[in-house]
């Protein structure tokens, strides 16, 4: 048996809430899956701000939409993919210049 996909929809841009996760770091959730423990997001980050240090217990897909975000040694500009695997831990996730991502993650 297949499992029902979700129903299908959409989000306008000015639809949402930003919500504070971190100091100069905001998210806007678009979609959650709870049978699957599993969310898509918007992160916005302000220039020098960083993303506190936090562990993966699924796949983490995250898209760079604008600007720039360093993961650790990596540095990703608008329309590069990055993909964190369970029992990854992201440190030293930061924006020098702001940005824009798109992420799936688990839900927290």
């Amino acid at each position: 048996m297949h499992k029902s996909l979700p129903k299908p929809g959409s989000r306008r841009a000015h639809e949402g809430i930003w919500q504070d996760y971190a100091p100069g770091v905001q998210i806007k959730i678009l979609h959650q899956e709870p049978e699957v423990s599993s969310m898509t997001f918007l992160v916005r980050m302000a220039p020098d701000s960083v993303v506190p240090l936090h562990y993966h217990a699924q796949e983490e897909h995250c898209l760079v939409l604008d600007g720039e975000a360093s993961m650790g040694e990596h540095i990703l500009h608008a329309g590069d993919w990055h993909v964190a695997l369970p029992g990854s831990t992201h440190h030293n996730f930061s924006s020098r210049t702001g940005c824009l991502l798109l992420i799936r993650a688990e839900m927290r």
